[in-house]
């Protein structure tokens, strides 16, 4: 028998009986899902495996063919703000789809983990401040790309793919192999109506925070046209990368729109 202890986020989970629930845990470790058993009774010592709060778990695998079972979770951090808002709730519900998207069981991928983990404290800190439900969507940009690179998948944004230029004011992004290329059509073949383009500033701003790693979460500022060009391409990369649309977006999507008038 394995067993295993890790600090873990609850990123959803399925019915498997009445009481019990399968859980799909995000850890640094990698993506696990576990049984979870008498998690729905009222007096359950494992009713703290709830979304949006981070714990240490202790599960066991008698047979490795088999679920894992979670023997103990203790909850060690709370993102209040999170889970009292429709927004937050939304914004933080899509930083763990996200990271469980990306990540893969038995794999370890700590960096991935700690860009949820500093993602979640940073929006949730957000919340308590003006205008703290623009600044959620603001710091998911830079997740979606922090996201992107610790899973492998950073764009390649330093040069025109084509032609190796570097200086570029402005570029078109092919989300599909993860490249740039100049706007020039004299040594690009673009593909109209599939390729966005962002301009220098987005360029810049993304390559910043590349470059800066998991302290862009705190210190990146968006104007509303650059967070804009910057939603539609890090969306047009993961869509890219997952072949599918990811669920927890749209909702937030539906609910920004409807709380703050713009496009998550």
């Amino acid at each position: 028998m394995s067993l295993c202890r890790v600090m873990a986020f609850p990123a959803g989970s399925v019915p498997f009986s009445e009481a019990s629930r399968i859980v799909t845990f995000l850890t640094p470790q990698g993506r696990l899902s576990a049984l979870v058993r008498g998690v729905r009774r009222a007096r359950s010592a494992l009713r703290g495996v709830d979304i949006l709060v981070e714990g240490e778990l202790v599960a066991y695998q008698k047979d490795p063919e088999k679920l894992a079972v979670v023997r103990e979770f203790a909850v060690r951090r709370y993102f209040p703000r999170l889970r009292e808002t429709a927004i937050g709730l939304a914004a933080g519900s899509y930083a763990l789809e996200v990271g469980v998207r990306f990540s893969i069981e038995n794999d370890p991928q700590p960096r991935l983990y700690d860009h949820v983990a500093a993602a979640l404290a940073v929006m949730d800190e957000a919340l308590g401040q003006p205008r703290g439900d623009h600044r959620c969507l603001e710091i998911l940009r830079v997740f979606e790309l922090l996201a992107l690179a610790a899973a492998g998948f950073a764009p390649q944004l330093d040069a025109c793919r084509s032609c190796g230029r570097a200086a570029m004011k402005s570029a078109h992004l092919d989300a599909e192999n993860g490249c740039v290329t100049c706007p020039s059509p004299l040594c690009c073949q673009r593909r109209p109506g599939r390729d966005l383009v962002l301009s220098h500033g987005t360029l810049a701003a993304m390559r910043g925070t590349l470059s800066l790693g998991g302290a862009a979460l705190r210190s990146v500022r968006l104007d509303t046209a650059t967070r804009r060009q910057w939603e539609h391409a890090t969306r047009a990369l993961i869509e890219a990368h997952l072949q599918a649309e990811l669920r927890s977006r749209e909702v937030l999507r539906s609910i920004a729109a409807g709380l703050l008038g713009e496009e998550a």
